[in-house]
Formats: structure tokens, sequence, C-alpha cells
């Protein structure tokens, strides 16, 4: 009787879809490189190139996997072979979603695949530099490419920055790639290489540093101390060596010598012996040819068994398989759907936007107008009213000039009136 299995579908965290490939990628001028574009997440996300051309689409190639409990999924396409001069740069845009609770999470990745120059040697320090001990100096070492070369510095073959025993470090590596040494050490008279790389190639220059007032370091000076040290280590491994060999061969000698006496009590024995083993053989074929045929008969009934297993696991994968592609198949639409409601949503809500922007615009123009409208109303009755006023004192004026001329001509009236009447008097 078989027992039926029962497919229980694992829980699984939810992880918000992110992008973990790079979003600039080099192709070096003249070759063919690849463009990538990777998401995680949980669910496993969906992943496609926007506005993707025939040409490139027709290459895709799709590949998944898993990262603890989160998915992975990538797809690429070959590109090239690209030239600077004529594509400078190409820029391809990667866009990834996951669903949970009905909620679809997007996200966007512009991937630009540059087209750059292997790491070149351009300018740099002379190959000898003099300094004093405990002066400091600066060894100077350009590199080009594309893109831009990250240098590192060895002195010895030793990478740079080294601390002393209180962890400060007197050679600084500046942002130019210059290496400064803060003060010149006894061990700075020595060999120091500058190499630049930048993912084509690598690229390594040699400078002499002469530090006046010290000596060679002791890795330099040591050099012919470790030589002989090692050629009298391989002459004593090789002493060894004989001395094991020698006494090996006499170990064998002692061996065939006992041997050969023991002969003669192995050949009166032999016919004795001759027939128990071949009775002792006989049984043991006889043991062998039931063994093989009971080992025959269990192998039938495992490679059976197996057989048996292995095809209801093939139904049970086909079975899994397909509840995972209408799963997917149904996390698509649902995705899709979703995508399609998240658009009318945003482009109603642009909508609804727009006309607002509209309206206040309307409503700003309107009361800009009456503003005006006021404000000129307003300057309107100012100038009438200073005109009135002008006007009344210009007439309070002249009224006041006329009767002064009134009064001046009533008093040289009177006043020749008097004279006249003081002449006739007289």
């Amino acid at each position: 009787m078989q027992s039926a299995s029962v497919f229980v579908s694992p829980v699984l965290q939810f992880e918000e879809v992110h992008f973990t490939s790079l979003a600039t990628m080099y192709v070096q001028d003249g070759s063919s490189g690849e463009v990538r574009c990777e998401a995680q997440g949980s669910p496993m996300p969906r992943v496609w190139f926007e506005g993707l051309s025939a040409q490139y689409a027709s290459q895709l190639e799709t590949s998944e996997g898993t990262v603890g409990l989160s998915s992975t999924k990538e797809i690429s396409f070959p590109i090239g072979p690209l030239n600077l001069d004529e594509s400078g740069q190409h820029t391809f845009t990667c866009t990834a979603t996951n669903t949970h609770a009905g909620i679809v999470y997007t996200k966007t990745q512009a991937v630009k695949v540059v087209v750059g120059y292997p790491a070149a040697w351009v300018n740099g320090t002379w190959p000898v530099v003099e300094t004093t001990k405990g002066e400091s100096a600066v060894l100077f070492c350009e590199f080009s490419g594309i893109p831009q070369p990250t240098v590192t510095w060895l002195r010895n073959g030793v990478r740079l920055p080294i601390v002393d025993d209180n962890g400060n470090s007197y050679h600084v590596i500046q942002s130019d790639g210059a290496l400064l040494i803060k003060s010149a050490k006894n061990a700075d008279h020595t060999m120091f290489t500058c190499i630049g790389t930048n993912g084509f190639n690598f690229v390594e220059k040699e400078i002499q540093v002469i530090v006046a007032g010290g000596t060679m370091s002791v890795a330099a000076t040591s050099g012919l101390s470790v030589g002989i040290i090692l050629f009298f280590c391989l002459i004593l491994l090789a002493l060894i060596l004989l001395y094991r060999h020698k006494r090996r061969k006499k170990k064998v000698d002692v061996a065939i010598t006992a041997n050969g006496t023991g002969m003669e009590h192995i050949y009166a024995n032999e016919k004795a012996l001759k027939k128990e083993l071949e009775e002792k053989k006989r049984k043991e074929e006889e043991a062998a040819r039931r063994a093989a045929e009971e080992e025959r008969l269990r192998r039938e009934a495992e490679e059976a068994e197996r057989l048996r297993l292995e095809a209801e696991e093939e139904a049970e994968r086909l079975r899994l398989e397909a509840e995972e592609e209408a799963e997917r198949l149904r996390l698509e639409a649902e995705a899709e759907a979703e995508r399609l409601r998240l658009e009318a949503e945003e482009k109603a809500r642009l909508q609804a936007e727009e006309e607002a922007r509209l309206e206040a615009e309307l409503l700003a123009q309107r009361e800009a107008e009456e503003k005006a409208r006021l404000e000129a109303e307003e300057k309107a009755r100012l100038e009438a009213e200073e005109k009135a006023r002008l006007e009344a004192e210009e007439k309070a004026r002249l009224e006041e000039e006329e009767k002064a001329r009134l009064e001046a001509e009533e008093k040289a009236r009177l006043e020749a009136e008097e004279k006249a009447r003081l002449e006739a008097e007289e």
C-alpha cells in the first residue's frame, strides 16, 4: 500500500524587490560584453527591460536562484562589439516588481553600459627618488583608463600603508594616487611599486627610493643570507633521503634471506595443503555464487523500488511545477492588473492635479485682475480728490487776491476823497 504525499507550500517571509546588480557596466573598446540586471525579493520578482529592441530581445537569457529565504532572478543579453567614438555609452532601463498582500512593489534601475579603455601608465616620478632620513617624499604615479584606474602601492612586495607599533602610518596614499612618505626611514631605502587597475588589466611601475643617511632594509640585505640557508637545507635534505634509501635496501636484503631459508619447509607440506586449499577454494566459490545471486536479486528489488520512487517523485515534481506555473501566471496576471490599476489611478491623480493647478492659476489671475482694478479705482479717486483740493485752494487764493485788490482800491478811493476834501476846505 502506497502512502499519499501531501505538498504543503512553505510560508515565505515577504521581502520587497531590490536590485543586486551594478548600475554601470564597462565594456572594453572594440570588444563584446553582457548587459545584466538582477533583482532579489520574496516572492520571486518579475524582471524585464523596458523598450528592448528585437535585436537584443531575441538573445535574452533568464536565470533564477535563491539567497537564503529570498529569490533572485537575472536577465541578460550580449552586446557588442562597441566602439567609444561611435557609441560612447548605452543606457537600458530595467524594471522589477513583486506583489504582497495585493500591493505591487516596483523598482526601476538605469543600467548604463560604458565603453572603456584598459589602464595605462601616463606620467609619474622618475625611476629613482632621493630623500633624507626623517624627511618627507612624494612618489607620483598617474594612470589613464575608463573607468579611472585605482592605484595600489607596494614596498618590497608588501601592500602599503604599513603602521608602526603605535598604530600610526607614515605612508599615506593621497586622493590623486600619489604616495606620501611622511618621515623616511631605513626601511624605505628600497624598491616601491605602484599598480594601476580598472578591471580590464593592471599596470605596474617600479620606483627606487634612496634614503640618504640610511641603510638598505632588512628584506633587501638579508636576500643573500636566505639563499645560503636554503642551499644548506637542500644539501641536508639530500643526505637524509640517501640515508633512508640505504636502510630500506638493507631491510629488503634481510627479508629475502629469511624467505629462502623457510622455502624447504613449505615444499615439504605442499601436497598436504594443496587438497585443503582446493576444497576451501571450492566452498568459497560456491558461497560467492550464492552471495552474488542474492546480491543480484537484492539489487533488482532495489532498482524496482528506485524506479517506483523516481516515478512518484517525477509525478510529484510535474504536479508541483504545474501548480507553480499556475501560481506564477496568476501572480503575473494580478501584477499586470494591479499595474494597470495603478497606472489608471496615477493618470487620474495627475489629471486631477492638472485641473486643480489650472483652477488655481485661473483664480490667481482673477484675483490679480480684481486687485489691479481696485488699485486703478483707488488711484483715480485719489487723483480726483487731489484735483478738487488743488482747485479749491486755487479758488480760495483767487478770492483772497480779489478781496485784497478791492480793499486796496477802496482804500485808495477813500484816501483820494479825503485828499480832495482837504484841498476843498483849504
